[in-house]
This record gives C-alpha cells, sequence and structure tokens, in this order.
C-alpha cells in the first residue's frame, strides 16, 4: 500500500507575477527535484489567503504595552529588512510545458513557527507551500505588490500592512 505523503509535493522555491493576459496572479513553484508547477491565484483566491494568513499573524502578535498595528508593521519591516541583506535567490522560470492549475482552494495549517499552504493538484496530488514567520512576512509582501500591479481590491489587506508597504511600491 503506497504512502499518501508521497502526493504531497514539497514547494522549495516560489516566484509570483501578475499576468494582465490572465488577470490573475502566477506562482511559479519548484518543488522537490521536479518539473516547475504553474499555479494561478484569482483575485477571489488572493483574499482568501490574504485574510487567513493576515488573521495568523496578528493572532500569534501578543504585545499588550504597545499598539497591535505598531508592533505589526515593525515587524514586517523587519523581515523585509533582514531579506535586503541575504542573497537573492534565482526566480522560478516557466518554460510553457509545466503542469498549470488554476487554484480553487488551499488548506492552510499552522504552528507557532510555520504556516503552511496545501494546494489540490490534479488528481489526488496536492503541493505545500511551507513558511516559518518571516519568510511569511515576505511571501506576503511579494503578493501585496502584485496585488497593486493588478489593481485589485485591497480592502482584505489590513492598513498596518498597507502603510508598511506603501513606499516600496513602484
Amino acid at each position: 500500500m503506497a504512502d499518501g505523503s508521497n502526493d504531497i509535493l514539497q514547494i522549495k522555491t516560489v516566484t509570483l507575477r501578475y499576468s494582465r493576459a490572465e488577470d490573475r496572479i502566477c506562482m511559479a513553484a519548484v518543488h522537490d527535484d521536479n518539473p516547475p508547477l504553474a499555479l494561478w491565484l484569482t483575485t477571489r483566491m488572493c483574499r482568501h489567503i490574504v485574510k487567513a494568513l493576515v488573521s495568523q499573524l496578528e493572532k500569534g502578535e501578543n504585545t499588550a504595552p504597545v499598539d497591535k498595528s505598531l508592533a505589526m508593521t515593525c515587524r514586517q519591516h523587519a523581515a523585509e529588512w533582514q531579506q535586503q541583506s541575504q542573497q537573492q535567490s534565482n526566480p522560478v522560470i516557466l518554460s510553457g510545458t509545466e503542469q498549470s492549475v488554476c487554484l480553487q482552494q488551499v488548506t492552510i495549517h499552522s504552528s507557532k513557527n510555520a504556516v503552511a499552504l496545501q494546494f489540490p493538484l490534479n488528481g489526488k496530488k496536492s503541493a505545500c507551500l511551507t513558511l516559518n514567520q518571516p519568510e511569511l512576512r515576505l511571501w506576503l509582501g511579494i503578493l501585496y505588490r502584485q496585488c497593486i500591479l493588478a489593481e485589485w481590491p485591497l480592502d482584505s489587506w489590513p492598513e498596518w500592512f498597507k502603510n508598511e508597504n506603501a513606499s516600496r511600491i513602484n
């Protein structure tokens, strides 16, 4: 009998790009040692993911003596600064022959130190993107900038996030 864990592809690297022609965000993902995947995020899917992930971040924030919004902004800013000092990884390049999936659902698992986004693929397989807290903040920052580029509504993003990223949008 086959182990079901083999049906979960562990995503190692992602690159987010907005496609104006598709009006969707493509999450190009490298998993294990296989060809990349093209996972497409619609406005609806992005809104769902953002609300859930921001809720996770805010739930984990326990700063009674400091304004919660200020603390969240500072943590987001620190994650962005830390990333800038590290070596950048190469973007995931798609060839056009990879598996392409328009995501209809996502399952989000969280622990104290990480969040895992599990995306169903064709058949019984799924792809899983696991992010620690700094990676989650970076990924959300990139997703936010793609949503700005797409000119999508930003009402699912909290004010503390919008304020933090306003100066980085060009």
